[in-house]
């Protein structure tokens, strides 16, 4: 597991440990083509959030949702999730979609 997946895995565990608290986590972005931080404040690619430049599912991402990677059974449904489970909502910027994601 990477480093940055790591850190993901057990942020999201102390969030769950005190899920009666931490309502919501937010991230400042969706994927890596689009974050501020390749450029402030220095140039340098950090990718830091869940998805690649092309979108696909980076190791922090199946660590945020409770898995060493994709699967079958791994494909994402619009139900609620599991009792202690995660769910993934995202908004796409001037749409007003909120798109919710269960594992």
């Amino acid at each position: 597991m990477s480093a940055q997946a790591s850190v993901y895995r057990d942020m999201m565990a102390l969030f769950r440990r005190y899920a009666p608290t931490v309502t919501s986590v937010t991230l400042w972005g969706l994927a890596d083509d689009n974050t501020w931080l390749d450029t402030f404040p220095v140039t340098r690619k950090d990718a830091p959030l869940l998805f690649d430049t092309r979108l696909q599912a980076k190791e922090g991402y199946w660590a945020v949702v409770g898995r060493s990677s994709p699967s079958a059974s791994a494909s994402p449904s619009a139900s609620a999730p599991p009792a202690g489970g995660c769910a993934v909502s995202y908004r796409v910027a001037g749409s007003g979609r909120v798109v919710s994601r269960a594992p």
